[in-house]
């Protein structure tokens, strides 16, 4: 009786979307960073939105106020630009990725085929 491992650590290349989709690659480090922006820029907002109701004169509250809109569009400029690349970056890899998919299964198809027999036609 044979047993399948679902541990994680069985084969880390072997999982269910790498099956599903061979092409699949790995995140960029630019998606962590699209990640980091936004949460400075939500972080902005909830801080601009405190400090609007709040009577008190404090230093974040006069810095909020004199740069708040100059951060916010440089937190803006900062999440739009990386994520651009990102998703530039990930295209690249995906493209790589399926090329070399598709070499090595058009590899595996000229071995199959050197068997001695003609390849097989494929009819509508």
């Amino acid at each position: 009786m044979s047993e399948t491992t679902n541990s994680p650590d069985a084969n880390a290349k072997d999982d269910v979307i790498t099956r599903a989709d061979p092409t699949n690659v790995k995140p960029n480090f630019l998606f962590r960073l699209v990640i980091l922006f936004s949460a400075a820029f939500l972080l902005t907002i909830l801080l601009l939105l405190a400090t609007t109701f709040s009577s008190s004169r404090s230093s974040v509250k006069q810095l909020l106020d004199l740069y708040g809109l100059q951060l916010i569009g440089l937190e803006l400029a900062a999440i739009l630009v990386s994520g651009f690349f990102a998703m530039a970056l990930d295209r690249r890899q995906t493209l790589a990725k399926q090329a070399e998919v598709a070499a090595i299964s058009a590899s595996s198809r000229s071995n199959a085929n050197n068997d001695g027999l003609p390849p097989a036609r494929l009819t509508d």
